[in-house]
């Protein structure tokens, strides 16, 4: 499989896209004047104490207070493990499967209290950052964690016998009981090159607990790597046949950093010089469209749609222009199985996270069932993000978890719209014209001019012109007044304005342009 990463770089936001067979199925957004704070360390100030939620909110001088939970005080490997997106072995076999016992968080944290607390979770909607106590400090090879003696390896390293050479190899370099988990590019490192990122992290983390020290709450003590060199670190691998730049300053600065963490990868980071935006050569720029239509096609001419709430996200598959060639038990077999594969694509791309249902269509073959979550999970291997997949329900549900640590691309590229709210629906045109009737004739009723102004969005002038114009005759013949519609384009769609008007102050209208006045007969 090919894979390609491309660096977009502009004054306003830089972005990473991510190709496997020239698809894309990642892309990644860092605004100029927001950059993610995951795997940020700070030292806060504890503003609450909350023993209800068994949870603390710390100042750790954002917008917003970061959530801490009283499980997150408590250091636990696995939980590291998790925070990283990776599954490590022989890390506290002895408690596995086990809950713990947390204390009363009340006994651990008081109002006031200083703490370190490193980011886990950007701020998303209306909540703050998620926080954790169980600091750790990433490299490429090995993750650093200094209130732990645990060794660890990645599980995704396949090689049983190289997971163990990892383990002894780390176990005898280390000093003291500092843990350390070594990642899944860690595979195959040499022992001078863990040596070399195991004397650096250790710097590093002496130059943190430094800063601590002298710092004031809240501060920032550790600010981690931004998004481009966070990819060099964590995803630059052997799999990445090139990394395509369009800055020069960036690409050279990029460079430096490989030579240093990924000397062998460092030749595959290339400039781009083409005549076309980076984005727009390799028909990024298109998908990303695509990507923020709720409806995806696919090749069989069914299609998925995609809903994304508060709560969770529900994908519903449908056969659509898919009319098979034998029978309809095939036919949704096949569009179910390409759903399973295009499903992850989309959630990946669009980065979406929490819960979500699969709907997909009823199969009356158990084999079948079996054999598309079989694939839906197969396909879910590919995602860095760690996600948990339930079997199918005889309704032909799916429940699926996929661990959400920032807003969704969709959430980050778009916003609310002002004509509906962010709902999607705006009022029928037969319900938008009883609207104005009901909110003129109420104006009507106090207001004492002879003429009465209505402002309101021009799509609303144009349905009550064509649609509805009785709306209006039948006041003005009721209450023998006269009513004038001025068209305002930062109206919106649902905001109606009405205000009377002395006949000196009535809106002129530019000769040639339809009136927007119906005057009693």
């Amino acid at each position: 499989m090919k894979k390609e990463i491309l660096v977009s770089v502009s004054p306003l936001e830089t972005r990473v896209a991510t190709l496997e067979d020239e698809d894309l199925v990642e892309i990644m957004t860092e605004s100029a004047d927001a950059r993610h704070i995951v795997g940020n360390i700070y030292k806060g100030r504890v503003s609450e104490v909350l023993p209800g939620l068994q949870a603390a909110f710390i100042d750790i001088g954002l917008e917003r207070n970061a959530f801490l939970h009283a499980e997150d005080l408590v250091t636990d490997a696995q939980d590291i493990g998790a925070f990283l997106d990776e599954d490590y072995d022989n890390l506290i076999d002895h408690r596995r499967g086990r809950r713990r016992e947390v204390p009363p968080i009340e006994k651990l944290l008081s109002r006031s209290q200083e703490i370190l607390v490193q980011i886990t979770k950007e701020p998303i909607g209306k909540k703050g950052p998620r926080a954790t106590a169980n600091i750790t400090i990433a490299g490429r090879y090995l993750v650093l964690m200094p209130y732990a003696d645990h060794v660890g390896v990645s599980r995704k390293i396949a090689s049983a016998s190289e997971r163990n050479r990892l383990r002894k190899l780390v176990k005898n370099l280390r000093a003291g009981d500092t843990g350390f988990i070594v990642r899944t590019v860690g595979e195959g490192s040499s022992k001078t090159a863990i040596r070399a990122e195991m004397g650096y992290l250790n710097r590093l983390s002496r130059e943190i607990v430094r800063k601590a020290k002298k710092s004031e709450a809240p501060a920032l003590v550790y600010d981690d790597l931004g998004l481009v060199f966070s990819i060099i670190r964590d995803v630059l691998s052997e799999e990445v046949d090139s990394l395509v730049i369009d800055d020069r300053e960036l690409y050279n600065r990029i460079r430096n950093f490989a030579r240093r963490t990924a000397p062998k990868l460092s030749t595959r980071i290339e400039l781009y010089s083409g005549r076309y935006p980076l984005l727009e050569a390799y028909g990024v720029e298109r998908e990303l469209e695509r990507m923020l239509q709720r409806r995806v096609w696919l090749k069989c001419g069914g299609y998925i749609v995609i809903e994304q709430t508060e709560a969770l996200t529900s994908i519903d598959v449908n056969t659509g222009k898919n009319i098979g060639k034998t029978d309809l038990e095939r036919t949704v077999f096949e569009t179910n199985l390409e759903a399973a594969v295009e499903i992850p694509r989309q959630l990946r791309l669009r980065d979406i996270g929490g819960i979500i249902i699969i709907d997909f269509i009823d199969m009356e073959i158990q084999g079948h069932r079996d054999e598309v979550v079989k694939r839906l999970s197969q396909a879910l291997q590919k995602d860095r993000s760690k996600t948990r997949v339930r079997r199918m329900s005889d309704l032909g549900l799916v429940e699926m978890t996929r661990k959400r640590v920032r807003r969704s691309v969709t959430a980050q590229m778009t916003g609310r719209c002002p004509g509906c709210g962010g709902t999607g629906l705006v009022l029928s045109d037969t319900s938008l014209a009883l609207h104005v009737e009901n909110t003129l004739r109420r104006a009507l009723c106090q207001a004492g001019e002879s003429t009465v102004q209505l402002v309101c969005n021009p799509n609303v002038v144009q349905i009550l012109e064509n649609r509805h114009p009785a709306v209006l005759d039948r006041l003005q013949e009721e209450f023998g007044r006269e009513i004038v519609m001025q068209a305002n384009p930062l109206q919106p769609f649902d905001e109606l304005t009405v205000k009377g008007v002395d006949d000196a102050k009535k809106p002129r209208r530019s000769r040639g342009r339809r009136r927007h006045v119906r005057k009693k007969s």
